[in-house]
């Protein structure tokens, strides 16, 4: 707008004539955009694919390690199985040992072999007892739903 009194505003207002005053809109628009929002569009795509691959790497990842862990679980189920009986033989052993070295039919020395025998299989016992208590937690995180 254009008036012919610079010092003031409101004076210039009035002297604004019909050929003064213009109005005007400005549309920019490319015409044509070089491809790139379909590029775009295949790029996401292609990262969306590329997500959905290492998510299912992952999720592969994780059902291997669980059922190698399970199988551990079912192998030290079997041992700590095998490790009862024995502790239970080499208990009656122990005992009968015992009785011969109070009889004094066998040596002291034999005792605490048999002794040293039993008290070797209740520590693998426990060292099968902590594994498998630790890989029951493993498969418990590894397993919990958030």
């Amino acid at each position: 707008m254009y008036g012919s009194n610079l010092n003031s505003y409101p004076r210039a207002l009035g002297n604004i004539e019909p050929s003064n005053f213009s109005v005007g809109a400005s549309l920019n628009m490319p015409l044509f955009d070089g491809m790139k929002n379909r590029a775009n569009i295949q790029k996401t795509a292609l990262e969306l694919k590329q997500l959905h691959v290492e998510r299912d790497k992952a999720i592969a990842q994780l059902m291997t390690r669980l059922a190698s862990m399970r199988t551990n679980l079912i192998y030290l189920d079997e041992q700590i199985t095998e490790n009862n009986e024995a502790i239970s033989e080499l208990t009656d052993k122990e005992k009968s040992v015992r009785k011969l070295v109070s009889k004094r039919v066998a040596s002291p020395i034999e005792g605490n072999e048999a002794k040293i025998d039993l008290l070797n299989q209740q520590i693998e016992l426990d060292k099968n007892s902590i594994n498998k208590i630790a890989i029951t937690k493993g498969i418990e995180i590894l397993t919990e739903e958030y």
